[in-house]
């Protein structure tokens, strides 16, 4: 997790909320600070803030910014890939017509180098930031439809006068803008655009009342401010600086990238399988070291148990929340699940009423928007563990459960859909399936 943050004004950009910008997203990103800065006249530079690694202290300190600038890119890292001070950011091309800003990891890097290198491509870092750059150089826009990965990043093109702002296929990593008139300004996190005197923090009453009815807005990629946008999932956004227009391009559809399968259960079994194993080795790239969250379910199970094999001797950290409380506490399931891997250290934490009090204010600060459920809480409390154990990177199987079995009411509204297509056979023979192999309470997920 990094912090990224631009700020575009023609008419000129207060540096002290460059810096506070910077200081707000600290907590994605401790381990280094940079900025880019555009002046009039097209000239910029690169420059080192309170928190840059020593090894940047050659760099201008941007205290020393006599001017407003028009244009500015600012980064808080968190070292993942290349630790080295190869990868600090703002990254910028060596022909200083591109600067980057990036925020997340794009897993099979080490293939997109090789051909890239190939094309005659080189290299200063081993960093999955230098790839992005150099493929969206070679590729444009496209070059995400070859990332496999997380991402939120945006790319300034000196020549064309364009920021574009790219998010990952399913919005993994948060990416919100604002524009109004020719100002425009984007963060990974709401509560940085709202340190800028230029940002209108109006609350829209359309989407406040939505989310108090529904526990949502009435579009899912809304926040609950009048004029901060998300960016959506899946979509690359390029803003040109002159003209002040936005142009949103989709690049990936879930439902027009999954073909019809023609393959038999178990010839799909074995497939899915040999997906899973590819996808937990990539997530295994890291120069820092990596654990998992576990909670006991067949999603965070399956992805312990494949990466504890992958990774042979080398141990792995599970985080798993506890409850004194046995009707809710499924620890049990991960203790079975740790024993029966030798490299695997499982700590657990107990999350309860008085630390989620003591916490709720903090909690909410980082979470940017109303929370709907205390699953959030357990979150938090593992995350917190997790830190505490220094490990700064965490195979989860958040948002798996219907991939993989899931909640039982999954179950029940897959048993529906069959029933209101008239496929009643079908529906039986499931049921039964169901009830002997996944929850024998499979009447009530039905009646649910």
């Amino acid at each position: 997790m990094c912090g990224i943050a631009g700020i575009f004004n023609p008419k000129g950009i207060i540096t002290d909320e460059i810096k506070t910008v910077s200081k707000v997203l600290r907590h994605r990103g401790p381990d280094d600070e940079g900025f880019y800065l555009l002046l009039r006249g097209n000239l910029s530079n690169e420059y080192r803030g309170e928190e840059t690694i020593e090894e940047q202290s050659d760099m201008p300190h941007i205290s020393e910014v006599q001017e407003s600038p028009i244009l500015a890119l600012i980064h808080r890292r968190l070292s993942i890939i290349d630790i080295t001070k190869q990868g600090h950011q703002p990254l910028v091309s060596e022909t200083d017509r591109f600067s980057m800003i990036f925020n997340g990891e794009v897993y099979n890097y080490k293939e997109i180098r090789k051909e890239l290198i190939s094309m005659g491509f080189h290299f200063k870092s081993n960093s999955d930031t230098e790839v992005v750059l150099n493929a969206f150089i070679q590729w444009g826009e496209k070059c995400v439809e070859k990332f496999v990965g997380m991402w939120a990043f945006a790319i300034y093109d000196k020549l064309n006068q364009t920021i574009t702002l790219s998010r990952d296929r399913f919005g993994i990593k948060p990416l919100y803008f604002y524009r109004r008139n020719s100002f425009f300004a984007f963060a990974s996190e709401i509560k940085a655009l709202l340190k800028l005197s230029e940002v209108d923090p109006r609350i829209s009453n359309e989407n406040v009342g939505s989310f108090l009815c529904y526990g949502t807005t009435s579009s899912p990629y809304q926040n609950l401010f009048s004029y901060i946008e998300d960016a959506e999932p899946g979509c690359n956004y390029v803003y040109n600086l002159k003209s002040s227009i936005v142009t949103k391009t989709p690049y990936y559809s879930l439902s027009e990238a999954i073909p019809q399968s023609t393959s038999t259960l178990n010839e799909n079994m074995e497939m899915f399988e040999s997906y899973f194993d590819d996808s937990i080795a990539l997530h295994l790239r890291s120069d820092v070291e990596i654990g998992s969250c576990l909670s006991g379910g067949l999603d965070s199970s399956a992805i312990v148990y494949k990466a504890s094999k992958q990774l042979g001797d080398v141990c792995l950290k599970t985080f798993t929340a506890s409850y004194k409380n046995t009707s809710i506490d499924e620890s049990k399931y991960a203790k079975m699940v740790a024993k029966e891997l030798d490299n695997v250290e499982d700590n657990y934490l107990y999350p309860d009423s008085k630390t989620m009090v003591a916490d709720l204010s903090k909690m909410l600060y980082h979470q940017d928007l109303p929370i709907g459920s205390t699953s959030i809480f357990a979150q938090w409390e593992v995350m917190k563990s997790a830190n505490q154990h220094k490990v700064k990177v965490l195979l989860d199987g958040q948002g798996a459960d219907e991939t993989l079995g899931g909640y039982t009411n999954f179950a029940g509204i897959y048993l529906i859909e069959l029933l209101k297509k008239g496929r009643f056979g079908h529906f039986m023979s499931d049921y039964l399936k169901l009830k002997d192999n996944f929850n024998p309470k499979i009447r009530e997920a039905l009646l649910k």
